[in-house]
């Protein structure tokens, strides 16, 4: 059972209420505060979100689309269950993604773009709320793909990335893989920066392999 917490939505946002309330479960999910089973009962996240019920049913209709919940008849919506036989074909998948993206952004890259991903991983390193680690991690990924400049390949990886860390998110980001993630970027920077297509793949692929050793459920 979810536990009710104020989390109200303002109507003065620039976004529909409906949308608010979706991205709001959205990432509820995304960071295992709503996890796996967990019954998602229209009333209650209309009371949390302080909006009526119809943006909520609008919002879990959303979600159930893009597979984030799932509607039983006589039981209501519950946040999907992610297939554990199919981690290890996801985090495959990933790696093949993320491996063509950093060979694109090995053409692509200037010295501002190295400027810019040292100094997030900077700021990084002196972090230790869970959130902000979480935060400067998916900043750091943001612009080192971005990059690349292959829209549809990073929305794949997106989505790739959502769904594992939905099964993984409790542990991610352990604070001794933290340290070791920190010296693996620092390593991929350094490939980009000389322009090392073979060396920054590598890399990537090192680093994402290393990581569910410490962190895979």
């Amino acid at each position: 059972m979810i536990v009710i917490a104020m989390d109200k939505i303002s109507a003065e946002r620039m976004r529909p209420i409906r949308e608010e309330v979706y991205l709001a479960i959205r990432q509820k999910i995304l960071s295992g505060e709503f996890k796996p089973g967990d019954r998602l009962q229209e009333e209650q996240l209309a009371r949390q979100f302080g909006t009526s019920r119809t943006p909520v049913r609008e919002a879990l209709r959303k979600l159930e689309v893009e597979n984030f919940v799932v509607y039983y008849p006589h039981h209501g919506t519950v946040v999907a269950e992610v297939a554990t036989d199919e981690v290890d074909d996801l985090q495959e998948v990933r790696i093949l993604i993320e491996s063509l993206i950093i060979r694109r952004a090995t053409k692509n890259v200037k010295p501002e773009n190295i400027q810019r991903l040292r100094r997030i991983i900077e700021e990084g390193e002196a972090l230790t709320d869970p959130d902000k680690l979480m935060a400067n991690v998916d900043l750091f990924n943001a612009t080192m793909f971005a990059i690349g400049k292959c829209k549809n390949l990073e929305a794949l990886n997106i989505r790739v990335r959502e769904i594992l860390r939905r099964v993984v998110v409790s542990k991610y980001l352990h604070p001794k893989r933290h340290n070791v993630a920190v010296a693996e970027h620092k390593l991929l920077v350094d490939a980009l920066e000389a322009r090392d297509a073979d060396l920054a793949v590598a890399r990537i692929i090192e680093h994402l392999r290393n990581s569910p050793k410490t962190y895979k459920l």
